[in-house]
């Protein structure tokens, strides 16, 4: 049998449903909506600021990499300028080779691959930090140690002369990476030349004593002579771009010292 619905609740539920109509819009129109946080600047908060990176040399202050130093060490025999010395390989209670080796003047025990790592003075106003890894040969008596050398001079002067060779007391790193930019009226970092800028074309740089010399892109840069006493660079660069104000130099660099 069909159900059928009172006509006084009918009735009734009308009159609810229009008195909520009535009032019920006004309690939403009137209530505050949550305000969300504002995140229009969440980027700047979230993200710093680009910061403009240090210069690769401080003022007063020349750095060089030898980025892939590397040498052959006999029994007894040290890494030249550091204190770093190899006296010989072994075998542990477990069979397993040993490398036997002094680190400022300190007995220590290497295996494999591990670290040989010294920091000091090399020559007077120059300082470098020696980050090796040991390594076997063929030979049982000899030790690879290879690595970087990072080389500070101090208040470098530079000046164009001719250079010495690599003699057998010298230290010598060479074919180190040279790159960088240099503005209109900056120094070419380690030598005695300034950019002065683009001229229809030509770049050109002058001397300390005036003189100018002129390029175009992609021509050969090279500048010898001493940084300190007794320690010398030879530079065999080129000029590969030329953006706005300034010049971009590449190549490599022989660093001798003499001490």
């Amino acid at each position: 049998m069909k159900r059928t619905i009172p006509l006084v609740t009918r009735r009734l539920s009308f009159i609810i449903i229009f008195v909520f109509l009535l009032t019920g819009c006004d309690y939403f129109r009137n209530s505050e909506i949550p305000q969300l946080p504002d995140v229009s600047d969440i980027s700047e908060r979230l993200i710093p600021p680009t910061q403009t990176p240090p210069p690769t040399s401080p003022p007063g202050l020349l750095n060089f990499v030898a980025a892939d130093y590397r040498i052959d060490l006999d029994r007894n025999e040290g890494v030249p300028g550091a204190k770093l010395v190899y006296l010989g390989q072994s075998f542990d209670s477990e069979s397993q080779l040993i490398f036997n080796v002094l680190v400022d003047d300190a007995p220590q025990v290497k295996r494999v691959d591990d670290s040989f790592y010294w920091r000091g003075v090399i020559a007077p106003g120059v300082q470098a930090v020696y980050d090796l890894r040991l390594g076997r040969t063929f030979s049982n008596d000899i030790v690879k140690a290879a690595g970087t050398v990072a080389i500070t001079l101090f208040n470098p002067t530079p000046n164009e002369t001719q250079i010495p060779g690599c003699a057998a007391q010298s230290l010598c790193f060479d074919n180190m990476t040279y790159d960088v930019w240099v503005k209109a009226g900056e120094r070419l970092p380690s030598t005695s030349l300034t950019y002065v800028g683009n001229e229809q074309g030509s770049l050109v740089f002058a001397a300390d004593d005036g003189q100018r010399r002129s390029y175009r892109l992609n021509d050969s840069l090279v500048w010898r002579g001493s940084l300190l006493n007794d320690v010398f660079i030879n530079h065999e660069l080129r000029l590969i771009a030329v953006e706005n104000d300034r010049v971009h130099v590449r190549g490599d660099s022989d660093l001798r010292l003499n001490p």
